[in-house]
């Protein structure tokens, strides 16, 4: 039997706290390229044209034509794109990324893209949307007579900010495709949600996709779904980079 009233050490305390964890941050493959997203300005607008400049050699521009299998992210429902394909739904979608050796080369051909939209009406609230994802429902007994035979029925509405989790690391992906198999490491809490969606992206078999955890600075649900985003994304940019 096992005393629960001793203290257990975490597995990965002492790295953590000793400085030795090696991040994803942390890791320099050899010929490590860098991308870096295009993201909409808008809420809810038509992508018209998308103009782009000269590129230099060694880089290139990944968008929802290079996505070699499905172009939605495996999440519940496929709703929402790896790459915005003819119009973006919210401020911040990623449109493209631009995938070069310099950082600094890539800022500066963020800054010459020009996207051409037509905005439309975007819903902010709740209240307006017109559909949904999906819902649960729960329920025991019958709610109807309760509610009748209530003393007093108090019904609020609540509203919360958006909240972050504070882990002591960001988001972080590395892709590197190779000999048909694409090996995708990263920050993240379910692996195997990134493998399935990662899966579906790329139109891979299962054993040609290789997702490996790294040490994780915290998650607390900020890392749940999100790096299926992340994975997708990169791991596209990888396999368009042929790296």
């Amino acid at each position: 039997m096992f005393d629960i009233s001793k203290p257990v050490i975490k597995k990965d305390h002492y790295e953590k706290v000793n400085g030795s964890a090696i991040y994803i941050a942390d890791m320099n493959k050899a010929d490590l390229l860098h991308g870096k997203f295009l993201r909409s300005i808008k809420a809810k607008a038509k992508i018209l044209e998308i103009k782009l400049p000269d590129l230099p050699a060694g880089y290139c521009i990944v968008d929802y034509k290079d996505v070699p299998g499905v172009n939605r992210v495996a999440i519940i429902v496929n709703d929402q794109p790896i790459y915005a394909e003819e119009q973006v739904n919210y401020i911040g979608e990623a449109i493209l990324m631009v995938v070069g050796p310099d950082t600094s080369v890539i800022d500066r051909i963020l800054k010459e893209i020009i996207v051409v939209y037509e905005e439309e009406d975007p819903i902010f609230d709740i209240e307006h949307a017109k559909e949904y994802a999906c819902s649960y429902s729960f329920q025991k007994g019958d709610i109807n007579n309760a509610f009748a035979a209530s003393a007093k029925i108090v019904e609020e509405t609540f509203v919360t900010g958006y909240q972050e989790h504070v882990y002591i690391e960001p988001n972080g992906i590395l892709a590197e495709y190779k000999d048909g198999k694409i090996s995708v490491y990263g920050s993240m809490q379910c692996p195997y949600y990134v493998k399935g969606a990662i899966k579906q992206a790329m139109g891979l078999p299962e054993d040609q996709v290789q997702i490996v955890q790294t040490t994780t600075g915290g998650a607390f649900g900020g890392k749940e779904d999100y790096p299926s985003v992340l994975g997708a994304q990169v791991a596209v940019a990888a396999y368009k980079a042929d790296y």
